[in-house]
């Protein structure tokens, strides 16, 4: 069932409330403690039960200046069952019976939407920030303690400009900035019989560095002829203008020189930062017949 209300205050204002609830049999199931991201997607069966999630929300909208401007504030809270993720000290990799390792608990997110857009104009865009908090507490997994979800970003803002020079030349700038995803990492060590393991103490408990990039684009739509059937419009643009390394994971190691030697015994590890995409520009050419 779905319910949706809007209430008009005046012709430029009103307030919305909605209720939501959905259920979802296919299951993405991410592991935190291995070097790489590792997701899996399931279907529910004898070993797990489908998802089921409660939505409420509720906004303010209004519009000023002959509806040029455009704001809108919104809450949300959402509450979720039959959650999956896999147990404490799960076998992940080459693991036949990977089912018998997931673990089925309750979620949980609350947030706060806002934003505030220009729609007409040479120079239109929008400005929007969300403010977010998503948790899980599952048995089997982080001893049974509430844990940050992996989706969990605390504050993210995007800034999107266009602006209309002429009528072949538009120009693009988008922004976007969010706090680093949680992730897990060791706390310790141990040997046994040349075995050298990490120890994880907690699921989820750090955080890498915050996200962000600047994207820089110019298009130019050629003056359109009336007895042509073909358009086309070329887009130069550039990823990540100022080279912003943008981390996309973490992993330990043995310690190592910049040559790739191991240091010392090897019985000493390092954390190493994997990242994102550097600068990147591209030329994109769209047409139309």
């Amino acid at each position: 069932p779905r319910l949706a209300i809007r209430y008009m205050i005046d012709d430029r204002q009103s307030v919305k409330l909605s209720y939501n609830r959905m259920v979802q049999n296919t299951h993405l199931i991410s592991a935190g403690t291995v070097p790489v991201p590792f997701n899996t997607w399931n279907p529910s069966g004898y070993y797990l039960k489908p998802q089921l999630a409660d939505q409420i929300a509720a906004g303010y909208f209004r519009n000023f200046t002959d509806n040029m401007y455009e704001f809108s504030a919104e809450a949300y809270y959402k509450n979720i069952q039959n959650v999956t993720d896999f147990a404490d000290n799960a076998e992940i990799f080459f693991n036949e019976d990977l089912s018998t390792e997931f673990r089925q608990g309750k979620a949980w997110a609350y947030g706060l939407e806002l934003m505030v857009s220009k729609t007409t104009g040479k120079l239109t865009g929008s400005l929007a920030y969300t403010f977010s908090d998503a948790r899980r507490k599952v048995k089997g997994v982080n001893l049974d303690r509430t844990f940050a979800a992996n989706y969990d970003r605390r504050n993210v803002a995007n800034l999107q400009l266009a602006y209309d020079a002429n009528a072949k030349w538009t120009f693009g700038a988008n922004f976007t900035y969010s706090t680093g995803r949680p992730t897990t990492l060791p706390t310790g060590k141990f040997e046994y019989q040349n075995y050298n393991p990490d120890v994880i103490t907690e699921r989820n408990g750090y955080r890498l560095p915050a996200f962000h990039r600047l994207d820089l684009s110019a298009t130019l739509t050629p003056r359109k002829n009336a007895n042509r059937r073909w358009h086309g419009q070329w887009v130069f643009s550039v990823y990540n203008v100022y080279n912003r390394k943008n981390p996309f994971t973490i992993y330990t190691r043995t310690t190592k020189n910049s040559d790739g030697e191991v240091v010392g015994d090897g019985r000493t590890k390092e954390a190493r930062m994997v990242y994102l995409f550097p600068i990147l520009p591209s030329v994109t050419y769209n047409f139309k017949f």
